[in-house]
């Protein structure tokens, strides 16, 4: 008999096991899925025996109950059918240089530094300021499901996601992107996320990716 578990709808399913488990076998779901004798297309994964869905694409195809993801909370509501995916408020950052960006804070209700509910930016950060390279930096409190709430968010409105390949660092072992560190881009703007230290920095790059800014930077010192 296999075996079938829904993933939640809020988090990339794979994403989430492999961070918690010892992994050995991960493919596609190869199997058709019928609900009531009528074949839907649903996409899924085979991981160690056990196929996993997404539960929002479940509620869609059953039409038994409406799911949704409220305030860091996945919400289930078997009281009617499902009404699709709810429109969601997006704030952005009110400033004309990252104006693009979702607001991280206002969208997933993160604490800046010390467990303020205020925003630490710095707008001469190094680069900026000896480069003329707009970057602005914000720090919050890391919260992985925050992250991957946010991350979601930025992928549903269009940013492609990568991770960095390697340490880019300077003449003297200074690392400026950590290798891992994910870094999400849309219509020529960047945003590069860096974890330390229980700390969540992200930072902005209109216009330029985080690797040509520091490859600018390392290759044409102001001082």
């Amino acid at each position: 008999m296999k075996r079938f578990i829904c993933g939640l709808v809020a988090g990339t399913v794979l994403t989430s096991l492999v961070g918690a488990y010892a992994v050995s076998e991960i493919y596609e779901n190869p199997y058709p899925i019928y609900v009531n004798g009528e074949q839907k297309e649903i996409q899924g994964y085979n991981i160690d025996g056990y196929s996993y869905f997404k539960l929002r694409d479940i509620a869609e195809a059953t039409g038994k109950f409406d799911v949704d993801f409220q305030n860091d909370s996945v919400v289930i509501d078997t009281t009617g059918g499902y009404t699709g995916e709810a429109e969601r408020y997006v704030t952005y950052y009110p400033y004309s240089d990252s104006a693009w960006l979702p607001d991280y804070e206002a969208n997933t209700g993160a604490l800046g530094p010390g467990g303020h509910d205020n925003v630490l930016c710095i707008e001469d950060n190094a680069i900026g300021f000896y480069y003329g390279i707009t970057s602005r930096i914000w720090d919050y409190e890391y919260n992985p499901q925050q992250l991957e709430s946010y991350i979601d968010l930025l992928t549903d409105l269009g940013f492609s996601l990568e991770y960095q390949e390697n340490d880019i660092t300077n003449e003297y072992g200074f690392v400026y992107i950590k290798q891992g560190s994910p870094i999400m881009s849309k219509d020529g703007n960047y945003v590069l996320f860096t974890i330390e230290d229980n700390q969540l920095t992200i930072q902005a790059f209109p216009g330029i990716s985080p690797q040509d800014a520091y490859w600018y930077m390392n290759n044409y010192p102001k001082w």
